[in-house]
């Protein structure tokens, strides 16, 4: 797959969800616009992660990279990582849990996620 047709995959994916989780969630949905406005304005971060795995026609084997990094992330030790001064992701063996400690929120992904965002790219996106 094409380095574009991912990003914009991910980026869509990302929106989507995030309308599922504002629906019904106060906090979420008066959020959603900065959460929004951040995800475009950092989206180029990722894009630059897929160049550094593309090969020289600027294809990846998607498939094949979203598999391995299920194996990787949930097969480690637990890790925790800060995003800035807003949130914090943690790692473990069953899923990827991100905190946001002023709205007292937390979202967790795991296996079936990770494979549910590769099928729904895959599949809009090639």
């Amino acid at each position: 797959m094409k380095i574009g047709n991912i990003s914009e995959g991910i980026k869509d994916y990302l929106f989507h969800i995030l309308d599922e989780m504002a629906n019904g969630d106060f906090a979420i949905s008066a959020l959603k616009p900065m959460i929004q406005m951040g995800i475009e304005n950092n989206f180029y971060k990722i894009t630059d992660i897929l160049k550094l795995v593309a090969d020289k026609n600027g294809e990846i084997n998607f498939t094949k990279l979203v598999d391995d990094t299920i194996h990787s992330l949930f097969n480690n030790k637990q890790a925790v990582y800060n995003i800035g001064n807003f949130a914090t992701a943690e790692f473990d063996t069953t899923a990827l849990t991100i905190r946001i400690p002023s709205i007292n929120k937390f979202f967790k992904f795991d296996s079936q996620d990770f494979l549910k965002m590769k099928n729904y790219i895959v599949t809009n996106y090639k």
